[in-house]
């Protein structure tokens, strides 16, 4: 029996059945309404008529078409219509030039022939890299969902560009800037002081720390570390959150930072938060108060740049791990949930302590 349903958590109708070939039940994701009843009835004719069905035959329009609005879910007003506009621009233009193009026939070829129509349109090499990288991401979550098996962007040559420098602050400068709260000693700036603490500790996300529960987002596992888990859940007030790009990743925190996370936990059982804003109501850290604070505090110790933000936080967590001479790159990556090797490598930067280092691994002794 075929039939289709609403998944609240993916916010699109699915798919319902069994494929005759495997025996295993299947859900894939179709789109609105009317897309899940045109599907279901081109789904009962090939059951009917022994075709093969699979979570690969998804048409990669309507496939874009939903992921656009997943976007909207994940990302907010600026971002979320760049990206929107990106896919759309190419999804159409898959349209046009493959029409009823499935999702899993999209090669390396196709992308690139997109890639070249946009070099024609006189577009920027960042600005077509940054396009990839968006498309790039909608294949990412496709995979997730288990509609493809390979991301055909991963091997289309990105434009040379001129690198733009990661902005950061240096370990002494994270720790001025906390200690800058600290030493203020009043409670307010005592809760500043630990929030911008374990953002220079976790690489934690601006709205990833402000949504973290108690229950369900820090656990501590068999040996007693602690571990932050960074996952689609439902908010108290009934909203579901989802990480950027749909990215679930866990976070282990060093001692610093259980111990503060542990104070906030036992602080104030009624709320349902970590880190409640020290003003509630709201329960929530309102979206610039952290930001606002940090820049006044900036301008205040006069380091202050205007290319400094709250995600400055994020670079410089990064940037001093990415850098320690003995730590694997890639578990910089799962860490910061970075969808490529490559954008992790943006954070590494060459210092004397890796200089020093690299050369003391070559030990040639002549005679």
């Amino acid at each position: 029996m075929a039939t289709f349903y609403f998944n609240k958590n993916t916010g699109t109708y699915h798919l319902n059945y069994t494929d005759p070939r495997t025996g295993k039940r299947c859900r894939p994701a179709v789109g609105t309404i009317d897309q899940a009843k045109k599907a279901l009835i081109e789904l009962k004719y090939k059951l009917q008529n022994g075709y093969f069905t699979s979570f690969q035959e998804i048409r990669a329009f309507i496939y874009f078409e939903n992921y656009r609005d997943y976007l909207e879910r994940i990302f907010k007003n600026k971002t979320a219509t760049r990206y929107k506009t990106i896919i759309d621009n190419f999804s159409k233009w898959l349209e046009s030039e493959y029409p009823r193009l499935k999702l899993h026939e999209i090669t390396p070829i196709i992308i690139s022939q997109y890639k070249d129509k946009r070099q024609a349109d006189e577009k920027s090499n960042r600005t077509i890299n940054t396009e990839l990288y968006a498309i790039s991401g909608g294949f990412e979550y496709a995979m997730e969902k288990g509609f493809i098996d390979k991301n055909p962007t991963r091997k289309v040559k990105k434009l040379k560009e001129d690198e733009q420098p990661v902005i950061y602050w240096e370990e002494d400068d994270c720790n001025r800037i906390v200690q800058y709260f600290y030493d203020k000693g009043d409670l307010e700036n005592i809760y500043l002081g630990d929030i911008f603490t374990v953002f220079f500790n976790t690489g934690l996300r601006k709205d990833e720390l402000r949504f973290l529960l108690k229950r369900q987002d820090f656990i501590i596992d068999g040996k007693g570390h602690g571990v932050i888990q960074i996952r689609t859940k439902k908010l108290p007030s009934g909203e579901n959150w989802i990480p950027k790009w749909g990215k679930s990743r866990s976070i282990p925190v060093n001692q610093n930072t259980f111990d503060i996370i542990q104070k906030y936990i036992k602080k104030d059982n009624r709320s349902a938060y970590i880190f409640k804003y020290i003003y509630s109501p709201p329960e929530v850290i309102p979206k610039n108060y952290l930001r606002n604070r940090l820049i006044t505090a900036l301008k205040k110790m006069d380091i202050y740049s205007p290319g400094y933000t709250l995600h400055t936080t994020r670079h410089s967590f990064a940037s001093a791990m990415a850098n320690k001479p003995n730590v694997d790159l890639r578990a910089v990556q799962d860490i910061l949930g970075h969808s490529s090797i490559e954008t992790t490598m943006r954070y590494l930067h060459t210092s004397d302590q890796r200089k020093d280092y690299a050369i003391n691994q070559i030990s040639i002794v002549g005679k």
